[in-house]
């Protein structure tokens, strides 16, 4: 048996009390979803104030395709790098007003630490993993911070898991700081944000420690909001792998499929969900509309094909994060199976 649990996922975190149970554990909100399809049709209009316009160049952020997900593209040409892809299209003499319109096909799956691939980090990856940006300044201060929420841990798990539950209930989700993009240090004096913000102060404790951190940009369909929404999160490396870690919905080790990563990598080269370039007159005004846009509180252009619900887990182990439990004190309790 204890051979077995060696092999064993670990995927779901709760903070629990001794007296109240029940209702921590359905403040998770996992979802259920393990496999998808889904379609997007991406159309817009870009129009200048002048007569004309030239040389324009569009580029949209759009599915990754690799081991996790398989995502096709038709009405576009597909660039990017090891971080991401782009749908890209150039007309050197367009029309005015130009329209576009281009369709991915994604299929995706729940991603978890037991069909996570081992991957070796060298030392440069891992340095541009655990060090610091404008947005995510881990440095001695969160790591003081870090080393009090997670103190007592016997594992990186642990560690993360502590410091994505300090996170959660510690950050309010406000959706008028939305498009902001704030950095850590401003989300840990306003304990406010949404997902950006939920990312960027997680990503900041967790570094600041050692442990390397991603960050993911995608879109994913929130239960809460009952719609689509372009949404951040990250990726830790625990035990040789890249683990999901969400802490806007509380996932680590394990989401759901509809977290479909569109970025994936270091947060410096995230350059959003779309840009575009023209020519136009001095002074012209250009307008760009478009759907799918992942900045708006709603996504509309997703077509769901198919979708497969996880079967239930009837062979599991729940273990403590401690051997006593005194009234109103607070464990870590590992759901593995």
């Amino acid at each position: 048996m204890g051979e077995m649990l060696n092999h064993r996922l670990l995927f779901a975190i709760a903070l629990i009390t001794l007296i109240a149970i029940t209702p921590i554990f359905a403040s998770l909100n996992a979802k259920s979803i393990q496999e998808m399809t889904i379609v997007r049709e991406h159309q817009g209009t870009i129009s200048a104030g002048g007569p004309t316009f030239k040389d324009l160049e569009i580029n949209i952020s759009i599915a990754r395709d690799d081991s996790l997900q398989k995502a096709s593209l038709t009405g576009a040409t597909a660039t990017g790098s090891s971080y991401g892809r782009s749908a890209y299209i150039r007309e050197y003499a367009p029309s005015n007003p130009y329209s576009y319109s281009f369709q991915e096909a994604i299929k995706s799956k729940s991603t978890d630490m037991l069909t996570a691939q081992f991957s070796q980090l060298d030392a440069g990856e891992r340095t541009l993993y655990t060090k610091p940006s404008e947005l995510v300044e881990s440095g001695s201060f969160f790591q003081v911070i870090a080393g009090k929420v997670a103190n007592n841990s016997n594992s990186d798990f642990e560690r993360v898991a502590k410091l994505m539950i300090w996170v959660h209930n510690r950050t309010r989700y406000d959706l008028a700081v939305g498009g902001q993009e704030k950095s850590a240090v401003w989300v840990y004096n306003n304990r406010k944000g949404v997902c950006v913000e939920f990312a960027n102060l997680f990503m900041a404790l967790t570094r600041s420690i050692g442990i390397p951190t991603k960050y993911v940009t995608g879109i994913t369909y929130s239960d809460l909001m009952g719609s689509w929404q372009g949404h951040a999160w990250a990726e830790t490396y625990i035990g040789g792998k890249w683990a999901a870690a969400d802490p806007t919905w509380l996932e680590l080790g394990s989401v759901d499929a509809t977290h479909i990563r569109y970025f994936e990598g270091p947060e410096t080269e995230w350059n959003g969900y779309g840009s575009m370039f023209a020519y136009v007159r001095p002074g012209s005004e250009i307008n760009w509309e478009r759907t799918g846009n992942e900045m708006s509180s709603t996504i509309s252009d997703v077509q769901v094909i198919a979708s497969s619900e996880r079967l239930p887990v009837k062979d599991y182990e729940l273990t403590l994060s401690t051997s006593e439990l005194s009234a109103g004190e607070k464990a870590l309790i590992t759901f593995s199976y």
